[in-house]
């Protein structure tokens, strides 16, 4: 099949004839839902569109839990698309919004603040204007191109950051009304989604719980790389330094004689080799032969780079000195070229206040010219500038926010003061200023859920960006290694109900022979990943790592380290979007026991995966086949769990939990003659429980309504 039409948001559009409008019951439950899902919101504006449709526009400002802008339409809902697409009535309806950034000028009319605003009423327009169905996934192209944005068209998704409840508004007239958001998009992205087989790219939207605006961020289509495809961190250093080989000569030319090369000269050079790495890191010329990387605020950078730094080939090291990231000018000032204005770093101001939702300060800031700048880049300018003057380490340590002010306050000091005024708070608060190489303490509170890591009670890192934004959802800091080519991942083992304090050492020991055996020492040059910490959970124990080169990891080194430890250990990336890979048994691993841990936390989705890893299924002796076809049903798969069990019938045939567990499968799979036979053989073997006898009224009363009488699929 080829590619489905482009649609296009149009602004002028056939009129309608009838009248459509919310009775007053709908309309007050919709305002109610919109004030308890997304918050209090003002009128801003109205419209009126054809058929005497009302819609108002409606802005809800930012708050301290949701720092940004919601802008929403309430009363296009009244209109009912006249399509078949919504197969489900729930979507002949809706109301339409999108989010903008805090800085964000929502009463400026000036294109490049009014755009997003325009799209959210061309959409409007087009909706109650036509009979045509819009909704959830549905992509186009904008008819009105922007100047002032960088993308060409829209996505509809659902409003995933306000929680699932948010996405539907049940209405008394028996009407649903579905909220969708609108989220600009590039044309290549759009060109994706309409290809037959783009569903992946909807879903990675929502995985990655893009919503609100963003004006830099990259296309999709750029860095949507399969992390099983990437290239491995190691073989990128390797590559760059054979480029690096192979043009020494020149850059040594350009490096050594300044006064003929501009300083642009050098830097374009050695960029096309940083490139090899990754496309966002840069190398900057410090003197001579002496060069720095810029980390620009990754995390990842930080780590990686002393590896990288330390393959250069011997024949250059006594030449050629590279820093892993820009140190600061120890208080000399500095000229600055910000869009074509010379800038000394001593007539910036900056003033530090603590950050409420955080360990570090935030860095305030005033110059009279940078106060011109479009606040939209002020970000990345004053952070590039002060890193420049207080170094890249620094700032990535004790700068978690920035904000350019208009006007000058009290208490401000030149830039050039910040880096000695930075250690100087560090040491007060007690900030360690070498975090990469110590790890630091942590304690959550664990959770039922039976999840991957949601059983850890205490850890330690050197990486708490990466820990963190696992729990919440977040893939920013792994999206960012996996670009170099280095994959975060955790190995873990079932440890069951183990003091933590003891399980906390236990994965120190595994840690350690994890360095030892299959990583390699830190900073020898020889390592394919380093330890990033380890932690202990109710149900495992979790041992985090930065891999270099995961194949080799996986295939030579892992089972090395860990085979003489008794447990059966996998691996998993630092994504709760990724599955888990065995590694490896270990000597006198009781693996009865540790599903027996899966089981006892609900963990069934873990049970399948690590049993599907043991081998083919069909394999399996009675009791791993038993455990597998429970942990199905325990994940609602109880037509994948109907066949095992079937399989299992002569071993079965008297056994209450057999008996007990395909009346199950049975049951959900509507077969409810068939559910009622066995789960009354369960009673005449002696099962008594109230479960079984609550199923068997269940499956007898369905089959009464009319269900499947024989037991056997129709």
């Amino acid at each position: 099949m080829g590619k489905k039409r482009k649609e296009t948001i149009k602004k002028d559009v056939p009129n309608g004839s009838r009248s459509e409008v919310y009775g007053a019951s709908d309309i007050a439950r919709l305002k109610r839902h919109i004030a308890e899902y997304f918050g209090e919101y003002r009128i801003v504006f109205s419209e009126t569109y054809s058929g005497g449709l009302h819609v108002d526009f409606a802005v809800i400002d930012p708050t301290p839990g949701r720092d940004f802008y919601t802008m929403f339409t309430i009363g296009l809902g009244a209109h009912k698309m006249n399509s078949d697409k919504p197969k489900n009535k729930d979507f002949e309806r809706m109301e339409i919004m999108v989010c903008l950034p805090p800085d964000w000028d929502m009463d400026s009319t000036e294109e490049r603040w009014y755009w997003p605003i325009r799209w959210l009423k061309n959409v409007a327009e087009s909706s109650a204007g036509t009979d045509a169905w819009f909704g959830l996934g549905q992509s186009m192209l904008t008819a009105e191109a922007s100047e002032d944005s960088p993308f060409d068209g829209i996505v509809m998704i659902p409003p995933i950051m306000f929680g699932v409840d948010a996405v539907l508004c049940k209405l008394p007239s028996r009407n649903t009304v579905s909220i969708c958001q609108i989220l600009p998009i590039y044309e290549e992205e759009v060109d994706l989604l309409l290809e037959d087989s783009a569903g992946t790219l909807y879903e990675f939207f929502d995985k990655k719980r893009f919503g609100i605006l963003d004006i830099y961020r990259e296309s999709l289509c750029d860095w949507e790389e399969d992390v099983d495809d990437i290239i491995p961190f190691t073989v990128r250093v390797e590559v760059f330094w054979k480029w690096f080989s192979e043009n020494e000569k020149k850059l040594s030319k350009i490096a050594g004689s300044r006064s003929e090369h501009t300083f642009s000269d050098l830097v374009s050079a050695i960029n096309d080799g940083s490139m090899i790495i990754y496309k966002r890191l840069f190398i900057n010329p410090i003197e001579g032969h002496e060069m720095s990387f810029r980390t620009e605020d990754s995390g990842t950078m930080f780590r990686i780079l002393p590896y990288l730094i330390s393959k250069m080939p011997k024949e250059y090291r006594g030449k050629w000195k590279f820093n892993p990231y820009m140190s600061g000018t120890g208080g000399k000032p500095n000229t600055v070229d910000v869009e074509g204005m010379e800038i000394n770093t001593e007539d910036i101001l900056v003033s530090l206040s603590s950050d409420p939702e955080g360990s570090g300060f935030i860095l305030n800031s005033y110059n009279k010219d940078l106060a011109e700048i479009d606040p939209r880049f002020m970000y990345e300018i004053i952070y590039g500038i002060a890193s420049t003057s207080a170094g890249d380490l620094l700032m990535y340590i004790c700068i978690s926010g920035i904000n350019g002010l208009k006007e000058p306050e009290a208490d401000m000091f030149p830039l050039t003061e910040l880096e000695a005024r930075l250690k100087e708070s560090a040491a007060e608060n007690s900030i360690n200023l070498d975090p990469f190489n110590t790890l630091t303490p942590y304690d959550v509170e664990p959770d039922d859920s039976g999840d991957l890591r949601f059983d850890i009670t205490k850890g330690v890192t050197n990486f708490p960006e990466m820990v963190f934004e696992y729990f919440d959802d977040k893939e920013f800091a792994y999206s960012d290694a996996t670009k170099c080519g280095v994959v975060p991942a955790f190995i873990f083992f079932i440890a069951g109900e183990k003091d933590q304090d003891a399980l906390m050492e236990e994965c120190r020991t595994i840690a350690a022979a994890v360095e030892e055996k299959a990583l390699g020492k830190r900073g020898s040059g020889e390592e394919i990943g380093i330890i990033l910490g380890y932690a202990a959970g109710n149900m495992c124990g979790y041992i985090d790592i930065l891999l270099f080169d995961e194949g080799k990891f996986i295939s030579d080194g892992a089972e090395a380290a860990l085979k003489s430890f008794g447990h059966a250990f996998h691996i998993s990336r630092f994504s709760r979007y990724d599955g888990i890979r065995y590694l490896c048994t270990g000597e006198g691993t009781d693996i009865e026991h540790e599903l027996e841990v899966l089981e006892k936390n609900r963990s069934y989705g873990l049970m399948v995966d690590i049993i599907e890893d043991m081998g083919p299924v069909d394999d399996l002796d009675y009791d791993l086949a038993m455990r597998y076809a429970e942990a199905l049903n325990g994940i609602e798969m109880y037509d994948k769990s109907l066949p095992i069990l079937e399989k299992l019938k002569d071993e079965g045939r008297d056994d209450i939990r057999w008996n007990q567990m395909i009346g199950i499968s049975l049951l959900f799979c509507k077969r409810y003659g068939g559910a009622s036979e066995y789960l009354r053989k369960c009673i005449d073997l002696g099962d008594e429980t109230e479960w079984t006898k609550m199923l068997l009224n269940m499956s007898a009363s369905l089959k009464g309504q009319g269900g499947n009488r024989s037991g056997k699929k129709k």
